[in-house]
C-alpha cells in the first residue's frame, strides 16, 4: 500500500504539459521506428536503380540508413522532453558521435553496393577488377574508421596527445619488425595496378609456371602442371620477370629434322610435300605460317626445318597438340622408310713416322727370313747325303 501511495503522490507532482511531452515523445519513436525501413529503402533505391531488391535489404547502407533514423527518432524524442542543460549536452555529444559512425558506414555502405552494381554488368567487371576495388574500398574503410575514432574521442574531450606518441613509437617498432610484410602490401598494390597478369592466366616467372589462382595483397599463388599450389611473395614477382601465357593469341610450333646424307632427293621431296600437305588441312594451324624447308647441308644430316603457329593458347592443349603433330611426323618418315640421322663425327689418327719406318724395316726382315730358310734347309738335306756316299765309298 505504502509504495501504491508513493506512485498515487508522484502522479499528483506531475504536470499534464509533461504527461503530454511522453506521450509525444513515445509516438515520434515509435513512427520512426515503423518508418524507418520503407525510408531507408526509398532512398537507396533513388541512387541504385539497378540493384536488386533483396540485395539492397542485406546491404550495409540499408541497416546504417534504418539505424540512423532510429537513433534520429530517440533523439528528437528526448529533446521533447524537459531535460537539465547537462543531460541536453551529454545527449548532443552522443547524437554526434552517431552521425560521425553513420557517414562512415554508409560511405562504406555505398562502395559496396557500387562493388555490386559493376558486377551485374556483363564484360565489363573482371575478377581483376573486382579485386583491386575492394582492395581500394578497404583502404577507405579503414582511413574513415580511424577518423571516426579520432572524432569520437575528442567529443568527450579526451586526450590523444599521449596516445598518439605511444603509437608514434610502437609504429615505428612494428614497422621496422614488419618491413617485410609492407613491401609484400606495396608490391600487391603495384601488380594490381599495372595488372601484369589476372586470375586464370597462365605465368612463367623463372622456374615456376602454372595457372594464376588467387592473388592477394601479399602473395600470389599459382597452379603447376603438377597440380600443387606454389604461394610466391608478391615482392618477388614484382622484381621478376612474368612471361604471360594467358595474353598471346597464338603459339609457335617448330622443330628440325635430321634425315641422314645418303638419303635420296625424291624421298626428302615426298617427305616435306606429306608433311606440309598434313598440317594444311590440321584446323588449329594458321594456314599462312606453315614453313617446311630443306634448310641446310651438313656434314652429317640433311636439316628439315618445321615452323608454324597455331590458334591454340591454353597451355595444356598445346602440349596436346605438340604431341598429336610430333607422332604425326614421326609416323610420316616411318612410312616412306626414313629414319632420323644419329649424331656423328670421324676421328683421324696420325702416326709417327720414325715408328711406321721402323715397322717397315721388320717386316722386312721377316720375310727375307722366310725366303732364306727353305734354301738352307735343302743345302743340309744335300750335306747330309753327301756325307753319307763318302762313308760308303771308304768302306
Amino acid at each position: 500500500m505504502d509504495k501504491i501511495n508513493e506512485i498515487i503522490e508522484l502522479m499528483k507532482n506531475v504536470e499534464t504539459s509533461q504527461i503530454i511531452d511522453v506521450i509525444v515523445a513515445i509516438a515520434i519513436l515509435i513512427l520512426f521506428m515503423i518508418m524507418s525501413s520503407g525510408i531507408s529503402y526509398f532512398v537507396i533505391r533513388i541512387f541504385f536503380k539497378k540493384v536488386r531488391k533483396e540485395d539492397i535489404k542485406e546491404s550495409l547502407l540499408y541497416k546504417t540508413v534504418r539505424i540512423f533514423l532510429n537513433f534520429l527518432g530517440i533523439y528528437i524524442a528526448l529533446r521533447i522532453l524537459k531535460l537539465t542543460e547537462e543531460q541536453y549536452t551529454f545527449i548532443n555529444k552522443c547524437f554526434r558521435i552517431v552521425v560521425i559512425w553513420s557517414v562512415v558506414s554508409s560511405i562504406s555502405g555505398i562502395l559496396e553496393l557500387r562493388i555490386l552494381a559493376l558486377e551485374r554488368k556483363e564484360n565489363s567487371f573482371n575478377k581483376k577488377d573486382k579485386f583491386a576495388s575492394k582492395v581500394v574500398a578497404t583502404i577507405i574503410k579503414i582511413t574513415l574508421y580511424v577518423i571516426a575514432a579520432y572524432l569520437s574521442f575528442k567529443e568527450f574531450n579526451y586526450d590523444l596527445g599521449g596516445i598518439a606518441a605511444g603509437l608514434g613509437i610502437g609504429g615505428a617498432i612494428v614497422a621496422l619488425a614488419a618491413q617485410n610484410v609492407v613491401k609484400q602490401i606495396l608490391a600487391g598494390l603495384a601488380i594490381i595496378s599495372d595488372k601484369p597478369f589476372e586470375i586464370g592466366d597462365w605465368i612463367e616467372v623463372g622456374d615456376v609456371a602454372g595457372t594464376v589462382e588467387a592473388i592477394t595483397w601479399r602473395s600470389t599463388k599459382i597452379r603447376t602442371t603438377k597440380d600443387t599450389i606454389v604461394t610466391m611473395d608478391n615482392n618477388e614477382l614484382i622484381i621478376s620477370n612474368i612471361i604471360n601465357w594467358g595474353k598471346i593469341e597464338k603459339r609457335v610450333f617448330k622443330t628440325e629434322l635430321k634425315l641422314p646424307l645418303e638419303t635420296e632427293e625424291k624421298i626428302v621431296e615426298k617427305v616435306m610435300n606429306r608433311i606440309k600437305f598434313i598440317l594444311r588441312y590440321n584446323e588449329d594451324i594458321i594456314k599462312d605460317t606453315i614453313r617446311v624447308n630443306l634448310s641446310e647441308i651438313q656434314e652429317n644430316a640433311l636439316n628439315i626445318s618445321i615452323y608454324l603457329e597455331t590458334s591454340i593458347v591454353n597451355y595444356g592443349e598445346y602440349l596436346k597438340f605438340c604431341n598429336h603433330l610430333n607422332l604425326t611426323i614421326l609416323n610420316i618418315l616411318e612410312s616412306q622408310g626414313v629414319s632420323l640421322a644419329y649424331p656423328g663425327q670421324n676421328i683421324y689418327i696420325k702416326e709417327d713416322k720414325r715408328q711406321t719406318e721402323e715397322s717397315k724395316s721388320t717386316n722386312k726382315n721377316v720375310e727375307e727370313k722366310k725366303k732364306i730358310s727353305p734354301i738352307k734347309v735343302k743345302n743340309t738335306e744335300k750335306d747330309i747325303k753327301s756325307n753319307e756316299f763318302k762313308e760308303e765309298k771308304n768302306d
